[in-house]
């Protein structure tokens, strides 16, 4: 039999346990549910990416979504702030996510304000697990420490039947990763995306969206092209732009074609 006794301390949950050691009814799901419960928030609250208490977090779900942004027809380079931009997510934490896909072999670059990210791979050549390893570095669902080794009964001197073989726990939780990342595996970012059924014309909206974004990025490093030139200029003394009128009409000319060069 197991008992819960939740006391709200500080804002905090508090367990308490008391078991029989064989017992049936208890099962290692149950335990982890228990122990990995999280503290209800307020009705209204939101939920922060810190105090998820999930396997794989918001950084997973926002590379396999930026994935499949990058997989539609843009006709452009798309920027991780566009992308974070376009699903109303942080700009920072996107920033991070894709040198880990490009470093994966998931996605290049282009530098450059008129640059960004598009795939390295088509869809149907990119798997969940691929997304998942390249961002979280390929965690393990479980750690297991080999308590079993540190029972007081043993005086720090386990006997070889306390500890032989795998670890029964260990071996439950290997079991489970093991069918969890052969799912992952076997689902590729194309299967996702055809389980989306957009109505027709988003395509095209989606496209527009990017371009739209892509041309004011455009606009605005010219405009900083120019603003620097003009500054410059500004800046200058009256004989450096009389050096620099000199050295443009010290130039020889070269006419095209063979054409006279015109008169002085």
């Amino acid at each position: 039999m197991v008992e819960r006794e939740l006391e709200s301390i500080g804002g905090r949950w508090s367990y308490r346990f008391r078991h029989s050691w064989f017992c049936p009814g208890i099962t290692p799901t149950a335990i982890y549910r228990v122990m990995n419960t999280p503290t209800t928030p307020p009705i209204g609250a939101v939920r922060s990416v810190e105090t998820s208490r999930t396997l794989y977090g918001a950084s997973v779900e926002y590379g396999l979504h930026c994935i499949l942004w990058l997989a539609q027809p843009l006709g452009t380079w798309a920027s991780s702030r566009d992308l974070a931009d376009m699903q109303g997510g942080s700009a920072a934490l996107v920033a991070k996510i894709f040198p880990k896909l490009e470093k994966a072999g998931l996605v290049e670059s282009a530098s450059g304000i008129s640059g960004g990210y598009r795939l390295a791979r088509s869809t149907d050549a990119i798997t969940v697990l691929d997304v998942v390893d390249a961002i979280e570095g390929d965690r393990r669902l479980f750690d297991c420490r080999e308590i079993r080794r540190g029972c007081a009964m043993f005086g720090g001197n386990p006997p070889a039947w306390s500890a032989d073989g795998v670890c029964g726990i260990h071996a439950v939780m290997l079991r489970a990763e093991n069918r969890m990342r052969a799912e992952l595996r076997r689902t590729t970012l194309a299967d996702i995306q055809g389980s989306v059924k957009a109505p027709p014309g988003f395509a095209d909206e989606v496209k527009e969206w990017f371009e739209v974004r892509a041309d004011k990025r455009e606009r605005s490093r010219l405009t900083a092209v120019r603003e620097g030139a003009r500054r410059r200029t500004v800046s200058a003394s009256p004989e450096e732009l009389s050096s620099t009128s000199s050295n443009r009409a010290a130039q020889p000319c070269s006419p095209p074609n063979g054409t006279a060069c015109p008169k002085a």
